[in-house]
């Protein structure tokens, strides 16, 4: 258990935590997220997420370059597209004002480091990482090294790696109680990257396996499915924190729209979540085909990268690029590289360790993404160094 937002304490015993998640749901225009903010808060939510990037340092430049024809696109590349969606810090902090004249804590997600610097110096109550970063470990470490309670979701992951990310949160990671004893105020977030995510891939179970494998951790759910009937289980299967896409209207332009509460429906799993409305109560409310789909959603708790998640991890999934121009024959190492969403993508920063020590056998230049057939094993001719060291 621990303070999330200032007076509000989650975990066991503690009510349901509900995030709006926001998102970049708002179309780009301030009026319209303080419209959801207002909205939200007469949902009666805990807590407005946004997402927060410095674009150069989220993506790499040729994933900003590239041409971005989608019925979803605001821009002809996808760099247009994502500076029509970004708030600027001076349009952030009017929000954080905004928010906090209807007393509505405000918070984003951290998607690159600067970010992380920016929301720390912003003051928000805690911060979330996404899936989308849940393989980058310099952003999660940093993340942490603020002191602010943590929320991180765990899509595009399997167990082994979330062991690997629990184990580097607890190294670095402590925060003080209102009584100013250290404590551990990290929350993982059973998530599925998939939008809409299918009841079968939602494995709801998997919130059981954390607080077996973690009880020193609060757990919650971050859902992408249709409906709140399965998000209303999650929370009767242990979710201390539930986290759901938030919009005004589900018929607008974006992706996430589709798989967003809207207002009416955030209130009913407010309500329901806060309740503990029983599915056969919740039945008669929602009808028999939302209902249906919980038992399927539970799952079997095996925590894994799904195939379903495979589209999110392609398009916005992080990898390495070169942080400096390299030449063939340099020798990678932890310093050579910076995480992004790359085009074309990269190696897998969980992979990393397997490719420090080896060479460039091209040059490459800042921000190019840096590929398994880039590299190559150093080879080191040692035998004709010991005959030339015998002359």
């Amino acid at each position: 258990m621990f303070e999330l937002c200032p007076g509000r304490m989650v975990g066991p015993g503690e009510k349901t935590f509900i995030i709006a998640e926001i998102g970049q749901n708002h179309q780009g225009c301030l009026e319209t997220a303080k419209k959801m903010i207002l909205a939200a808060k007469t949902a009666g939510v805990d807590c407005v997420k946004f997402q927060k990037s410095e674009l150069e340092a989220k993506f790499s430049k040729s994933a900003l370059k590239k041409r971005y024809q989608s019925p979803n696109s605001w821009g002809q590349t996808y760099g247009e597209h994502k500076k029509h969606l970004e708030f600027s810090h001076h349009q952030f902090q009017e929000l954080q004002r905004f928010a906090d004249s209807v007393d509505m804590p405000m918070t984003a997600s951290a998607m690159d480091e600067p970010s992380v610097d920016f929301l720390d110096s912003a003051e928000v109550p805690f911060i979330k990482i996404g899936s989308g970063d849940v393989n980058n470990i310099p952003l999660i470490t940093k993340a942490c090294k603020t002191g602010k309670p943590i929320v991180l979701s765990t899509g595009m992951a399997n167990m082994a790696w979330i062991r690997h990310i629990v184990k580097t949160a607890e190294s670095v990671l402590r925060t003080r109680n209102p009584d100013g004893e250290e404590q551990l105020s990290l929350a993982l977030m059973q998530c599925t990257s998939s939008y809409p995510c299918l009841p079968e891939d939602v494995d709801l179970n998997v919130i059981k396996t954390y607080h077996q494998e973690f009880p020193q951790l609060v757990v919650g759910y971050s859902g992408h499915e249709i409906g709140v009937a399965i998000s209303v289980q999650a929370v009767k299967l242990g979710a201390a924190i539930l986290e759901r896409h938030f919009t005004l209207d589900k018929s607008q332009k974006g992706s996430d729209h589709c798989c967003s509460l809207d207002p009416a429906e955030l209130e009913l799993l407010v309500h329901h979540a806060r309740n503990g409305t029983e599915i056969n109560l919740l039945r008669e409310i929602l009808g028999e085909e939302e209902t249906h789909s919980v038992k399927t959603a539970e799952g079997d708790g095996i925590k894994t990268f799904r195939d379903c998640e495979r589209p999110c991890y392609e398009k916005l999934g992080k990898t390495i690029a070169a942080r400096e121009d390299v030449k063939k024959g340099d020798i990678l190492h932890q310093h050579s590289f910076t995480i992004k969403v790359c085009d074309p993508p990269g190696i897998d920063p969980r992979y990393i360790e397997n490719y420090i020590g080896m060479s460039f056998r091209v040059d490459k230049e800042r921000d190019d993404s840096i590929r398994k057939d880039d590299l190559t094993t150093l080879t080191y001719h040692l035998e004709q160094h010991i005959v030339e060291d015998d002359l």
